[in-house]
């Protein structure tokens, strides 16, 4: 973990200090006639000089002939607690509060003055002014005073010009050491579309190639070894090649492989789920999270006789029922209506008594591992009440975060849950489980559902033995670690005051990176490659 926050520190270095002493000083002679001029993403742009308890960047300035000189620019504070450093205004000053929040003193009166979000700071000439505490503070100041400004344009073109420095090398590292994986990758373009058959895997140059993986960390074609921080997309939750699992796999294999009736095991996972969540009264298996998703939806349509679903945007349910903001054409035909995730009253508009199926995920994963507020999930289960629609929690990811999933831990319960991943042991699974009367659709005479590996007996031996391995301690101890990784990370972008360009969400296990400023994919490749560079 340490090692891992010695990477992003080089990363925000690189990204910060240096190429803020790159950064091209503006001229000192203005152009004769007055000129417009715009910036655009400035909270992106570094800052470039430190005084008292932050830093800034002088973005605009008057001529220095002007009688009456102004400059603006943007400044980020440290974050302070019961601050004591005052200092005279030697210039009138405005500050408008972009981000975070502040208490500030005028030294002469004692009194103090809270400052957030939209918040404008008259500093006059002359006033004593101490900054008592502050958190995640940025602001855009305008000052009555003349100095030189930065050049911003040739500012942010040394910084993009850096990046794709390191972007590159980063690329031809990952190039040079890994041919093997090139070679499989050209070879499966020829009988496969993009070169395989999840698009998630598909990247440019190539795809990495994986051999074999044991506990946390797996091994490349070309026997790089590399510490796992995907987990397969929470599937191999309990590491690859995890013994308990592959015991119980193999004592099921010496029994016979799929025998075509139900099977004991079957029966176990049911019971271990079922116990897990409290609304779970039965519950039904399929292959995959996709196929649990398209059964939910369908169950909860047909008990309540609509046809309507409102899901909400980034929402991912699966292959064929995403909420893309490129939306996506494969998404089964179902009437939709798409909401604003995490938010309550703007939805209201969308509620209508043709809607048959609330679903959304208690924390969005594919969207950025973004957690729902309890009110949200609150306005939710109230929505689904008033107009009489079954609400699903999309609980494939999240379920790992608490022994009850995301729903137990929000005191806020859906009709019906799906379930996938990790739950199978890493084999292909998913399942649909919830209140009695709706799961009583699926019995015999009912909804006709099958499938051959429905209760495949690998899957059903892995899922048991899996079971048996989740503990409230250990989904503790993961959690924990996710905690720190994801504040470790925040730590440090906010020491390198590169917040503004990196950000960490997630809850508990779950971790997202974000990446933002004038060109996020850039950052984000740069990253991605970095860190495969350093076997991570």
């Amino acid at each position: 973990m340490e090692g891992l926050f010695l990477m992003v520190i080089e990363i925000s270095h690189c990204f910060g200090e240096q190429l803020i002493t790159e950064a091209i000083m503006g001229d000192s002679e203005h152009e004769p006639d007055p000129r417009v001029s715009i910036i655009n993403d400035v909270p992106s742009l570094p800052r470039v000089t430190r005084d008292g308890p932050g830093t800034f960047s002088d973005l605009f300035s008057s001529n220095s002939s002007s009688p009456a000189p102004v400059v603006c620019g943007i400044w980020t504070a440290d974050d302070v607690e019961n601050g004591v450093e005052h200092w005279p205004q030697e210039y009138d000053e405005v500050k408008y509060v972009l981000t975070g929040e502040s208490i500030w003193e005028d030294v002469h009166t004692g009194k103090r003055f809270t400052a957030s979000p939209g918040s404008m700071i008259w500093l006059p000439k002359g006033a004593q002014t101490r900054l008592v505490w502050a958190q995640n503070l940025s602001t855009i100041y305008v000052e009555q005073a003349f100095r030189q400004s930065v050049a911003a344009r040739q500012l942010e073109s040394s910084w993009i010009s850096r990046l794709q420095i390191l972007h590159d090398q980063a690329i031809c590292a990952y190039t040079e050491s890994n041919p093997a994986s090139r070679a499989h990758y050209e070879s499966a373009l020829n009988y496969l579309p993009g070169g395989n058959t999840r698009s998630v895997l598909a990247y440019s140059p190539f795809p990495l190639a994986l051999a074999s993986g044991s506990g946390c960390r797996v091994t490349s074609l070309d026997g790089h070894g590399y510490l796992d921080l995907v987990s397969e997309y929470s599937a191999a939750f309990f590491g690859h090649s995890n013994e308990a699992i592959l015991a119980g796999v193999q004592r099921a294999g010496r029994k016979g492989l799929n025998l075509g009736g139900a099977n004991p095991d079957e029966v176990e996972l049911a019971i271990q789920l079922v116990n897990r969540f409290p609304s779970i009264d039965k519950i039904r298996f399929c292959n995959s999270g996709t196929e649990a998703n398209i059964l939910a939806t369908c169950l909860g349509l047909a008990f309540t006789g609509r046809k309507k679903v409102l899901g909400f945007n980034n929402g991912y349910h699966g292959a064929f029922t995403h909420f893309g903001s490129a939306g996506n054409s494969l998404n089964i035909p179902f009437e939709y209506a798409v909401g604003q995730y995490n938010v309550t009253s703007p939805n209201d508009r969308l509620l209508s008594e043709d809607i048959g199926v609330i679903i959304l995920e208690p924390m969005q994963g594919a969207g950025g591992m973004l957690p729902a507020s309890k009110g949200f999930l609150q306005w939710a289960r109230h929505a689904a009440d008033r107009i009489g629609a079954v609400l699903v929690f999309d609980e494939i990811i999240t379920s790992r975060l608490h022994i009850g999933g995301l729903q137990t831990h929000f005191d806020v319960y859906p009709d019906l849950t799906t379930l996938g991943k990790y739950v199978g042991g890493g084999f292909g699974f998913g399942a649909c489980g919830g209140r009695a009367d709706i799961m009583a659709l699926l019995n015999p005479g009912g909804l006709f559902h099958s499938g051959t590996y429905n209760n495949d007996t690998f899957t059903m031996a892995a899922g048991v033995e899996a079971g048996k391995l989740l503990t409230r301690d250990k989904i503790a101890k993961a959690n924990n670690l996710g905690d720190i990784l994801r504040d470790g990370i925040n730590s440090i972008a906010k020491r390198y005051e590169q917040s503004h360009l990196v950000d960490s969400t997630g809850f508990g296990s779950c971790v997202g990176i974000h990446f933002s400023g004038p060109v996020p994919t850039l950052l984000k490749d740069a990253f991605f490659f970095y860190m495969l560079q350093h076997k991570v």
